[in-house]
C-alpha cells in the first residue's frame, strides 16, 4: 500500500512538471499535424537547378504561396533523384521552410511520373517559429496540355512537427 502512493505521487509530479513546462513553452507539443494539397510549375531552370512555383491548400481550408528550389541529380534510367528547399507563405505572413530529398520515377511513354519525398522542417516565422519535425510528400504529374491546367505536378504532402519556443 505504501508502495503505490509512493509511485502515485511521483506520477502526479512528473505530470505536474510536464504540464509546467508545455505551459511555458519549454517542452515543445508533440505530434501536431499539418497535411495539404499542392500544385506546382517549373518557372525557372538552369541544367539541374530549377524553381518551381505554386499554390498549397492545407487541410483547414488556408491557402499558402510556395517556392521550391531544387537541384536534381542526372537521371539513372527510369528514376531521378533531387533535393530542394520549399517555402510555405501564409496570408497573415507566418512561414515554414523544409528541405526534402525525393526520387521522380518515370513511367511508360505516355503515363505521367510519380514522385516521393521526405524531409525535416527547418525554420518558421510569425506562428511557426521555433517549428521543427519532419515531412512527407506524395506527387503525380499531370498533362500540361490539359485545358485550364496551371500547373505541372500535383501532390499531397504532411509535416509532423513540434514548435520550440
Amino acid at each position: 500500500m505504501k508502495q503505490d502512493k509512493s509511485n502515485g505521487f511521483q506520477l502526479s509530479a512528473a505530470a505536474f512538471v510536464l504540464g509546467l513546462g508545455l505551459m511555458a513553452g519549454v517542452v515543445p507539443a508533440q505530434g501536431e499535424e499539418l497535411s495539404w494539397r499542392q500544385s506546382s510549375i517549373r518557372t525557372e531552370a538552369q541544367g539541374l537547378s530549377y524553381v518551381r512555383r505554386g499554390v498549397a491548400m492545407f487541410a483547414n481550408g488556408e491557402p499558402a504561396t510556395l517556392i521550391f528550389r531544387g537541384v536534381g541529380k542526372p537521371p539513372e534510367g527510369a528514376r531521378q533523384a533531387f533535393s530542394g528547399r520549399m517555402l510555405m507563405r501564409f496570408e497573415d505572413g507566418a512561414t515554414f521552410t523544409f528541405d526534402m530529398e525525393g526520387v521522380m520515377q518515370f513511367g511508360p511513354a505516355g503515363t505521367p511520373p510519380t514522385l516521393t519525398a521526405s524531409g525535416k522542417l527547418v525554420e518558421g516565422t510569425g506562428r511557426f517559429a521555433g517549428i521543427s519535425g519532419t515531412i512527407e510528400f506524395n506527387g503525380s504529374g499531370m498533362d500540361v496540355m490539359a485545358d485550364g491546367n496551371l500547373g505541372d505536378i500535383f501532390g499531397t504532402g504532411r509535416a509532423t512537427y513540434a514548435l520550440n519556443k
